[in-house]
């Protein structure tokens, strides 16, 4: 789940502060456009590390789930023999 609310959470990040920014623009005032803008990339890049960081976490979670299963089937295969069809 968090590898994909994070993102999807930097991205409201970035749109949210994109609109005050484009306002800012409008009306002529630079520095609130340049410090909406820093805020609008750095929850981008927020969400995308959160995301990133996740999917690893789940991605070595999983291969250990998965070498405990292949493990469980040799043993069984061993201590049972033979095949179950």
């Amino acid at each position: 789940i968090v590898s994909r609310v994070g993102p999807a959470l930097g991205l409201i990040g970035t749109l949210v502060p994109m609109g005050t920014a484009l306002a800012s623009l409008g009306q002529g005032d630079m520095s609130v456009m340049t410090s909406e803008l820093v805020v609008a990339y750095t929850t981008t890049v927020v969400g995308l590390v959160i995301g990133s960081i996740s999917y690893l976490v789940f991605v070595v979670r999983r291969r250990f789930a998965e070498d405990d299963i292949r493990e469980m089937e040799f043993l069984t295969e061993k201590r049972f023999g033979g095949s179950y069809e």
